[in-house]
């Protein structure tokens, strides 16, 4: 399961049509948008698909893999208990 950041969605409609949108592409499962979160579940791993098509549907928005962000957040804490010690 992918998760991502929605950026500049600003309705809940365009956050229907693009959870949609992706139900459509082959292989992608269990697709999830949530407006008032502004986070995107999908079970595919193209990044770069999904950014296309959430573009298409929402011109000016953008997604931003969540799992990335929490991942740099341990490493960085990691690496300052090691400065630590």
């Amino acid at each position: 399961m992918q998760k991502y950041r929605l950026k500049n969605i600003t309705c809940a409609s365009c956050a229907s049509k693009i959870e949609n949108e992706l139900s459509q592409i082959p292989g992608a499962k269990n697709v999830s948008v949530n407006f008032a979160a502004s986070v995107l579940k999908i079970d595919y791993n193209n990044t770069e698909e999904i950014r296309r098509i959430v573009q298409k549907v929402e011109p000016g928005s953008d997604i931003e893999a969540i799992e990335s962000s929490i991942v740099m957040q341990k490493l960085l804490l990691h690496s300052l208990k090691d400065l630590l010690n």
